[in-house]
């Protein structure tokens, strides 16, 4: 609602925040139930990468959202996750020596 000033008043104010946290509070149980289906599927073999990338999920799904946004949090939190470079490719196959054909 706005008042005739045209500001939100602060019943809206309050309610549309409180609709906000709902919303973000549905949207972590969603990354917390789909961390913990995924998790069990990363091991040692696993990229670095998607092991970063679950744990920023996780850290989504358990951040308070009760307290306030630090600028630094932001700043980390735009940047790409850095890449690791792709492991060396397996060595080539070495030919096998193939038996002679012996005819009859």
């Amino acid at each position: 609602m706005k008042n005739p000033s045209g500001a939100l008043t602060e019943t809206a104010g309050a309610a549309a925040i409180g609709d906000l946290k709902r919303k973000l509070e549905l949207f972590q149980t969603k990354v917390r139930r789909a961390v913990s289906l995924l998790k069990p599927h990363l091991n040692s073999q696993s990229q670095i990468s998607t092991v970063a990338a679950m744990q920023e999920l996780e850290a989504l799904a358990m951040m308070d959202i009760s307290t306030p946004l630090k600028e630094d949090t932001q700043v980390a939190e735009s940047q790409p996750p850095q890449q690791q470079p792709p492991p060396p490719p397996p060595p080539p196959l070495q030919p096998q020596p193939v038996a002679p054909l012996v005819q009859t």
